[in-house]
């Protein structure tokens, strides 16, 4: 199957998080190219929520298979997989969301340099040296912003090249629907 089908096959065939597990394990995803992506299949990552909050990930492998990780953090990217993430995060255990005003290194008192010290450690932080050091630096960016409500059914966007928010409301798009219902983001 073509990466970019896995999606519409697992929302068309199936109605649980288990079931579209069950489902996943029968399918192998094939190199396709996809019009306007290149000469090889994109390597989509797919997240599949439920209305309780469970999270889990399918993401390719190496050798064509899906993986499937159960997400406890609800947070995913495209790259790299869910385990390097989850891997990741015991590089930040001491990361709070308190400002910290002083503390004791090696018995000198030393004071913060500004609000968001709770944070330094975090990539991005929002202390004032990592703000002024960003200012200079414009050679990453997000392409792609999501956010879901799995109680609402919602499901909103917005691109780094349109910054207007779009959203699509699935129970309205389900109530109205007399047949699979196709959304193209353009």
């Amino acid at each position: 199957m073509n990466p970019s089908e896995v999606t519409h096959y697992i929302l068309a065939t199936c109605q649980t998080i288990d079931e579209a597990l069950a489902a996943i394990a029968e399918i192998t995803v094939v190199d396709v190219p996809v019009n306007g992506w290149g000469p090889s299949a994109p390597p989509l990552h797919y997240q599949i929520i439920d209305a309780q909050g469970r999270h889990v990930a399918v993401e390719p492998t190496q050798a064509g298979s899906l993986q499937i990780t159960e997400n406890p953090t609800g947070a995913f990217t495209n790259s790299p997989d869910l385990p390097f993430h989850l891997l990741h995060l015991t590089q930040y255990m001491n990361i709070s969301s308190e400002t910290v005003q002083q503390s004791d290194v090696f018995g000198t008192a030393v004071t913060a340099p500004g609000m968001g010290s709770g944070g330094l450690g975090l990539p991005g932080d929002y202390s004032p040296p990592v703000g002024a050091a960003k200012l200079g630096d414009t050679s990453d960016f997000t392409q792609l912003t999501v956010a879901r409500d799995a109680h609402e059914l919602t499901y909103s966007w917005r691109s780094y090249a349109d910054q207007r928010i779009r959203q699509v409301d699935m129970r309205q798009l389900m109530d109205v629907a007399k047949a699979p219902v196709r959304i193209v983001i353009t």
